[in-house]
């Protein structure tokens, strides 16, 4: 039995009962511990392969190639961001969309001056210049507002005094086409008579009058025979099977015909060419 040594046990510890400390075999030269990876080699400062380098200056805050320091993420500057043509073009066009609505909505809201009812005026009237008065109202972008000229004209409704005079109650330029003074008559009509809804105020037509079939004598202010009388439509009111057709005559020509006008039936003939009274 070899000697232990002073102060230590047979099994070479310290402590008894304890089996000895097991000690590393020395590898073979080129290989690792038994049991143990391999260690990777070591590579010498600055040998990094020129893709790491790459990778790694791509990097913020890790290692850069040249100096194999490490670098902090360096902020933006915002002024040196300089926006392309497409970004231009989207900001050109929302300052514009934006400017449309502005002025869309002040032309509404901005005060225009319009034709006023001076009085209460009743549908089918001539207008005068002592029906209106001038006066202003809140912008209409749709151009409802009647505008001038509109005296002589006829009211195809009843307009309220201190009402708005709107293009809609106002009839078409009549005496353009029937000159002189002017009488409003109403027909009642069959949808046949009516050209089945096709006829507009404007429409220019010829009146035949009629009774049990029988075809009434008419006559002009100087008595003589009339084959039709000649009337602009001003409105077709009531129901589809039984309207009432509304038209403007010369005034001479319906005081000749007031009976026949009183008790006929009126046919109706459009001369599709013939152009409607201009508004």
């Amino acid at each position: 039995m070899g000697s232990t040594g002073p102060g230590r046990l047979p099994n070479g510890t310290d402590e008894p009962g304890l089996p000895p400390e097991p000690t590393a075999a020395a590898a073979p030269a080129g290989q690792g511990t038994p049991g143990l990876a391999p260690a990777p080699a070591s590579r010498a400062p600055g040998a990094a392969s020129a893709g790491s380098a790459r990778r790694l200056s791509a990097r913020a805050g890790v290692a850069r190639a040249d100096g194999g320091g490490t670098a902090e993420a360096q902020p933006v500057d915002p002024r040196r961001l300089k926006a392309g043509p497409l970004s231009k073009f989207l900001l050109f066009v929302a300052v514009l969309v934006l400017a449309a609505v502005l002025y869309a909505v002040n032309r509404e809201k901005r005060d225009i001056p319009v034709l006023i009812a001076a009085r209460d005026i009743p549908a089918y009237h001539v207008i005068t210049s002592s029906d209106l008065v001038l006066g202003t109202r809140a912008g209409d972008r749709r151009g409802t507002y009647a505008s001038l000229p509109v005296e002589g004209r006829l009211t195809l409704t009843a307009i309220g005094k201190n009402q708005p005079l709107h293009q809609s109650q106002i009839a078409p330029d009549i005496a353009s086409v029937l000159p002189g003074p002017l009488t409003v008559h109403g027909f009642a009509a069959t949808r046949a008579t009516v050209l089945n809804g096709a006829l507009q105020a404007g429409d220019r037509v010829e009146l035949l009058l009629v009774d049990d079939d029988k075809r009434l004598a008419l006559r002009d202010a100087d008595d003589v025979a009339l084959d039709r009388l000649s009337a602009v439509v001003l409105s077709v009111t009531g129901n589809s099977e039984t309207p009432t057709l509304v038209v403007a005559l010369r005034t001479e020509e319906a005081d000749a015909n007031e009976v026949a006008i009183a008790i006929g039936t009126a046919v109706v003939f459009k001369d599709p060419a013939a152009p409607p009274a201009p508004r």
